[in-house]
């Protein structure tokens, strides 16, 4: 259905009290840099160009308001 479930370390650090296996939490920035890492990844491996539009690999991540294409490398920069 699209989620991970898992549980490692403590909830509470005074009481040590396990992590809640069904506990929901949002991945947030990790997961910036393992996106980059991986796209770096296939563009050493020649899969991926940085300098091409992104909407060529992703043609539906952005909405046709966004006329100005945006390289792989600017979306990694965050720019």
């Amino acid at each position: 259905d699209g989620d991970w479930r898992g549980n490692a370390g403590v909830r509470d650090l005074t009481s040590g009290r396990p992590a809640h296996p069904n506990a929901r939490f949002r991945a947030g920035s990790v997961t910036k840099v393992v996106t980059a890492a991986t796209v770096l990844r296939l563009a050493a491996q020649d899969r991926i160009d940085l300098d091409a539009p992104v909407q060529g690999y992703l043609p539906d991540l952005f909405t046709p308001d966004f006329e100005k294409p945006i390289s792989v490398r600017q979306l990694l920069n965050h720019t």
